[in-house]
């Protein structure tokens, strides 16, 4: 099974760690949203259409990744109750792959993490979630790692990876 890991933290801390706990044992490659030159989507909706993005940048070979996964894995800490920009950005750039339902069906485990409270990565996990039911994923399950602390739910994330897999 191939999967992806999509990490959408500016950082390599601990959503990074989140998603190799996840993944071990499985061949899987990572999207470091943050090493990728993406730019904001236009909104212009050609992609509905043409069913390819406008803008020429480093996305279209990202969402070819995704479009050929079995499985997809997607990371990242919270920012004022929210996924981060470069998440959003990403997601909203995921538009091309819609009109032919290229993610329909695809397994897709949510880790989050950050904030104190766990109110804060509850929301972003919705948003998440909320994404993956407008491309038809299949979301198998989620974990949020209080804190910056993902060894505390190290467990709960292997488990994750093992739903993912089957």
């Amino acid at each position: 099974m191939k999967i992806v890991a999509i990490n959408g933290s500016p950082r390599s801390l601990g959503t990074a760690s989140m998603l190799k706990a996840v993944c071990s044992g499985s061949d899987y490659g990572i999207i470091d949203l943050c090493k990728v030159k993406m730019k904001h989507c236009a909104g212009c909706c050609t992609c509905e259409t043409t069913g390819k993005c406008q803008i020429d940048d480093g996305v279209a070979a990202e969402l070819e990744k995704l479009a050929s996964a079995d499985a997809i894995v997607i990371g990242c800490p919270t920012y004022f109750n929210n996924v981060t920009g470069l998440l959003k950005d990403f997601m909203d750039r995921t538009l091309p792959l819609w009109p032919a339902r290229k993610l329909k069906g695809k397994k897709t485990a949510i880790c989050v993490i950050g904030g104190d409270s766990g109110d804060s990565q509850k929301d972003a996990v919705n948003i998440i979630k909320t994404f993956c039911e407008i491309h038809e994923m299949d979301v198998v399950g989620s974990v949020i790692a209080p804190g910056s602390n993902p060894k505390a739910v190290e467990k709960e994330l292997k488990q994750l990876g093992k739903k993912l897999v089957k």
